[in-house]
């Protein structure tokens, strides 16, 4: 009985309750998805103690996602996955008693966008109206957002509102300055990620003096320049029309500068009309017009008579028949003045065309001259009366 109870008090003297280094202080352990995590648990005690592994306070069964090595000295998570975001605890127990230790788990995920980001997305936005680049970015911890326009960081201000902590920037009123690159980065310590977007600001045609028209006079057989300056972006495509038909080049008229002049080298009657300019890009179009018309100098038609006789007392008529653009105004002269119809004895009739002597008598005689006049030029045509 003796040597029993001093076996028993020897034993007694060889156990060692559990203790687990650090076991006092909870342990954060981080760490990227799919990477392996592998806690600790360092064991001191006698007789060995049994090591066993909790998550969220439920038993961890060793296996292929959660691996106990070394007796449960170790937990390898072979390939982290963010439901391994948890609260480990390894617990030892002999026949001494019971210690613990706590892990504080945080899966890492770096940032991710949405959207193909393999190249830089276009967008285009019409000057003055509103654009919106979106930045969906996820990940854990959240990733912080910075827009860079042309490498340069965006500040919010003027037209440009950076909304949702950065996952919207919105230009409210585009400007041609607005034009660029822009680039949202997604920033955490897990890693970083960016989408690009090339902005391109489309401007509508603006024509030089396309709110009124333009009336051009020309001279027939001169030439007729007609200047169609256009600005926008991108640069308009132009195409001119005559009275509603569509211009195609010619002999004699050719369009120049891709569309921003049309020349016409020696105009004729038949280039009277509407002409119009319309200048288009994808942002819109807009259209100027020209009123032209084409001046004819007079021509009298030949009597074929350069002198004629009349009798005494008797009527003569002397005939001016002129034409032009526009129409001319007949002037007689006689011998170099004005002829004198106050008397009653010559009478001009037909708008000039005709120039009647009622009865001859011997002071009419001499040069008359007709004188066709018109915006174009003036003509004249002489008869001696005899």
């Amino acid at each position: 009985m003796l040597k029993l109870r001093s076996l028993v008090c020897v034993l007694k003297s060889f156990v060692v309750p559990p203790s687990i280094k650090g076991g006092n202080v909870t342990t954060e352990v981080s760490a990227l998805i799919n990477s392996i995590i592998k806690l600790e648990c360092e064991t001191r005690g006698l007789p060995m103690p049994v090591i066993t592994w909790y998550k969220d306070g439920q038993p961890v069964i060793s296996s292929s996602q959660a691996l106990y090595v070394e007796k449960g000295q170790f937990l390898h998570i072979p390939r982290a996955q963010v439901s391994d975001s948890a609260t480990y605890k390894c617990q030892v127990t002999n026949v001494a008693g019971t210690a613990e230790k706590s892990f504080h788990v945080d899966i890492y995920v770096p940032p991710m966008i949405e959207g193909d980001l393999a190249a830089p997305l276009n967008k285009q936005v019409i000057v003055a109206h509103s654009l919106t680049l979106e930045c969906r970015a996820a990940g854990h911890p959240p990733p912080v957002l910075t827009w860079l326009k042309d490498g340069v960081p965006v500040k919010a201000g003027g037209n440009i509102r950076i909304e949702a902590g950065g996952k919207k920037l919105e230009i409210t009123r585009a400007l041609e300055v607005d034009r660029g690159q822009y680039v949202c980065v997604a920033t955490s310590v897990a890693g970083e990620k960016e989408i690009k977007y090339e902005v391109d600001v489309l401007v509508p045609p603006a024509i030089e003096g396309g709110d009124e028209t333009s009336y051009f006079i020309v001279t027939v057989n001169n030439l007729l320049e007609l200047d169609c300056q256009v600005t926008g972006s991108p640069p308009p495509t132009i195409m001119w029309l005559k009275d509603g038909q569509l211009i195609d080049e010619r002999d004699g008229v050719k369009i120049l500068l891709s569309g921003r002049k049309l020349v016409i080298a020696q105009a004729q009657v038949s280039d009277t009309g509407l002409y119009r300019c319309v200048a288009t890009n994808t942002a819109g179009d807009r259209r100027k017009e020209f009123e032209v018309t084409v001046h004819v100098p007079p021509t009298i038609k030949s009597s074929g008579l350069s002198e004629r006789a009349v009798l005494k007392y008797k009527p003569i008529t002397l005939q001016c028949i002129a034409n032009g653009i526009p129409n001319p105004s007949i002037t007689w002269l006689k011998d170099g003045q004005p002829v004198n119809t106050a008397q009653g004895n010559l009478k001009i009739q037909s708008s000039g065309r005709l120039l009647q002597i009622a009865k001859a008598l011997m002071e009419d005689a001499g040069k008359y001259t007709c004188a066709a006049t018109n915006a174009a030029g003036e003509t004249q045509q002489h008869v001696q009366l005899h």
